[in-house]
């Protein structure tokens, strides 16, 4: 009888420590990791920043994320912001392998030091989710609702 409440006093911790891995493993670690292009500090270069980002369920979820985290900027002192300062996300609608990104207009606002061409950040911006989201086919940026004029070449 002793051995058996010995067994089990062992038993049972390690059965609750491999439960507990596998729901940390499934549940709560759900990042992946995805790739980040920004310009190099007083040139046009594009160099490619690796990080984990969570990972969502739905797909226009995980656009947003990522999209917030490249706003955010590089992690490398050497490269510079996508867009100006203050740039955020009004809204992310993903339809039909069609992608619709509304920014804020802080977007158009320059900063002498940086000099930021409003057609050079959102080819950027579209070359990093189309390298990360091979699955859209179009997208469609807008400034506060209104597609910016500026000519742009991929």
């Amino acid at each position: 009888m002793e051995k058996k409440i010995i067994f089990w006093s062992g038993i049972i911790p390690l059965i609750l420590l491999f439960v507990s891995l596998l729901f940390y493993f499934t549940i709560y670690n759900k990042n992946h990791e995805k790739m980040f292009y920004y310009y190099e500090q007083g040139n046009e270069n594009v160099i490619g920043e690796l990080r984990k980002i969570p990972k969502y369920f739905e797909k226009e979820k995980n656009i947003q994320v990522y999209a917030e985290e490249l706003l955010l900027g590089p992690r490398g002192m050497y490269l510079r912001k996508v867009f100006p300062e203050g740039t955020k996300i009004n809204q992310i609608l993903f339809r039909e392998k069609k992608l619709y990104i509304d920014i804020n207009n802080m977007a158009l606002q320059s900063d002498i030091s940086k000099s930021y061409n409003i057609g050079n950040s959102i080819k950027l911006l579209r070359k990093n989710i189309l390298f990360n989201f091979p699955e859209i086919n179009e997208i469609i940026v807008t400034i506060t609702g209104e597609e910016p004029d500026v000519v742009i070449t991929d």
